[in-house]
């Protein structure tokens, strides 16, 4: 079903209201809560939990809104902050991503090592 302002209505566990085998993720959905990147990737951790669930007869789970924290880096040096809706400077995007812009965590976070930055891998840029 869609909702008056153009989205697929959901219902708390993310399923399309009216169809309780059809599950929406994403900025489709009807959910009031901001859509960042991240967004998807918290309403896919209900909706699997939720398919597992149904497959073995067990409670759903309920969707519940992430807090809203948008981090914007602008060099290494700058960034933008907002957080709930409030708007922040620099100073919470250089703590949460540092001057690596949080990369090395999202490569553990892959299982993968960041790999060292030399000359030769920049060939000829400085570093």
């Amino acid at each position: 079903s869609i909702s008056p302002n153009g989205t697929l209505d959901v219902d708390d566990y993310l399923r399309v209201k009216g169809h309780d085998n059809i599950y929406a993720v994403g900025d489709v959905t009807s959910v009031e809560e901001e859509k960042t990147p991240c967004t998807p990737n918290e309403h896919a951790k209900v909706v699997k939990a939720n398919l597992i669930a149904e497959c073995n007869n067990a409670t759903l789970t309920a969707y519940k809104a992430v807090m809203e924290v948008v981090l914007v880096s602008v060099g290494s040096e700058a960034g933008v902050s907002q957080i709930c809706g409030m708007q922040f400077g620099n100073f919470p995007t250089k703590m949460a991503k540092g001057k690596d812009r949080n990369s090395s965590s999202t490569w553990t976070d892959l299982g993968l090592q960041l790999p060292a930055i030399t000359p030769e891998v920049c060939q000829g840029s400085k570093v």
